[in-house]
């Protein structure tokens, strides 16, 4: 029975670690039209292709270790 408790951790992981790429990906897309659209009132930081290489970057990473997290799954059959 432990394993199914693992399992379920795993994927919340996993399912955790895939919201925040969607998430970060979105962010890194709508930011730069967003400026494109309303305007940017004061001068930024980084310019829109560092915020969306930053983004594009985190939110593979993210996706990788979701995945990685999977990859730990038992089988029922396994114990």
């Amino acid at each position: 029975m432990p394993h199914l408790r693992r399992n379920e951790h795993l994927k919340l992981l996993a399912n955790c670690c895939n919201t925040l790429a969607t998430t970060v990906f979105s962010l890194g897309i709508l930011t730069p039209i967003g400026v494109k659209i309303w305007g940017n009132p004061t001068p930024a930081a980084f310019n829109e292709v560092e915020i969306f290489a930053s983004c594009l970057l985190l939110a593979v990473a993210s996706h990788l270790i979701g995945q990685w997290a999977i990859t730990g799954l038992m089988d029922v059959d396994d114990v």
